[in-house]
C-alpha cells in the first residue's frame, strides 16, 4: 500500500514508518533542503542524529548505501537513492 503526503512549507506531519518500509522525501520546489526528524517508536528520547550519522559514516556528505543513526548509535535508516 502506497501512502503519499503533501506537507506544506513551515509545517510538519507525523508519519509512522514500520521496519522494512521505504520512504521517499521530495522537495517539490527543488530549491532547498528538506527538514526531516525521526524518533524511535518505543523510545521518544532516541532520535535521528546528524552528528552521530556523520561520526559513523566518517563523512559530512552521505552517499547511497550509508546508514543514518540515532543519538544512541543505532542504525535507523539506510540511504537507498539520492
Amino acid at each position: 500500500m502506497r501512502r503519499e503526503y503533501n506537507i506544506e512549507a513551515c509545517s510538519g506531519q507525523s508519519i509512522e514508518v514500520l521496519k522494512d518500509e521505504k520512504i521517499t522525501v521530495i522537495d517539490l520546489e527543488g530549491s532547498q533542503v528538506v527538514d526531516f526528524f525521526a524518533e524511535a517508536r518505543d523510545n521518544p528520547s532516541e532520535f535521528l542524529s546528524t552528528g552521530v550519522t556523520i561520526d559513523c559514516n566518517n563523512s559530512l556528505k552521505l552517499k547511497v548505501g550509508d546508514m543514518l543513526f540515532t543519538n544512541l548509535y543505532n542504525p535507523m535508516f539506510k540511504l537507498l537513492a539520492d
